[in-house]
């Protein structure tokens, strides 16, 4: 049994905190593998304690072994996912693409689309996997000649220098309370120096979506049937749809 069904296995017996911990490696079990427990835990927002206790419930010595068993785990499943018949991958992405059109709220979209092309200049902000739909989001609004701008991560405050009502951010977070801190210093602006805030995620329950103007929920790569898809593809999909209908003329 690999690492990731062993997490899934001792899931009953997770506290609640332990529990917020195999969702965050659930939904980026990537991050797990570039990043030691203090980089992984302050990443989260979780203690480094709440870490170890996570990988100790699980059947691990500590984060080191759990962190070598994940990478096994990944590159097993990559290696089987590779076997499968050609064609099947695609053929995911386009169920999931058609989906996300099905599924997410129209409305929310369109007011995001508008909020953007009358915005003096977009912000993208991700972290981890989210990154890669933050960046696809920014150059797809660069390339349709939309100011904007990908914020790396530990730059989202020096930012906020620049910025005022007539300004958006986006932000791609799956689950995790990444980018509370930010929303916090946002939160307390005057309302001329506040920007408009949206948020792309995975889940109506994200901690972070009373804290923003809106939140847009995509479905996730479980709900188009295919267990072998990343869970930032629906992001990414939306990133590209999202900069196409700013694009497009009305």
């Amino acid at each position: 049994m690999d690492a990731l069904s062993l997490i899934e296995l001792h899931r009953d017996s997770y506290t609640a905190r332990e529990l917020e911990v195999y969702e965050a490696v659930k939904a980026h079990p990537e991050a797990v593998l570039g990043s030691n427990a203090t980089q992984f835990s302050e990443a989260n927002g979780f203690s480094q304690s709440a870490v170890s206790r996570f990988c100790k419930r699980a059947g691990f010595e500590g984060y080191g072994d759990f962190r070598m068993a994940m990478h096994q785990a990944v590159y097993q499943r990559s290696h089987d996912q590779s076997t499968r018949r050609e064609g099947s991958y695609s053929e995911d992405v386009f169920r999931l693409s058609s989906l996300i059109e099905e599924s997410v709220d129209q409305a929310e979209v369109s007011h995001l689309v508008a909020r953007i092309r009358s915005s003096r200049r977009t912000y993208v902000l991700g972290m981890g996997a989210s990154s890669i739909s933050a960046r696809v989001l920014a150059l797809g609004l660069t390339l349709r000649s939309v100011p904007s701008e990908f914020v790396e991560t530990g730059w989202e405050e020096e930012s906020l220098h620049c910025v005022d009502n007539e300004d958006t951010y986006v932000i791609f977070s799956a689950k995790n309370p990444s980018f509370s801190g930010f929303l916090a210093t946002v939160s307390g602006l005057r309302p001329e120096m506040r920007p408009h805030v949206a948020l792309v995620s995975l889940t109506d329950h994200h901690p972070l979506k009373d804290f923003v103007d809106q939140n847009i929920v995509l479905p996730h790569n479980a709900a188009a049937g295919s267990a072998y898809l990343d869970s930032f593809v629906s992001s990414t999909l939306f990133a590209e749809l999202l900069a196409n209908l700013v694009g497009q003329d009305d």
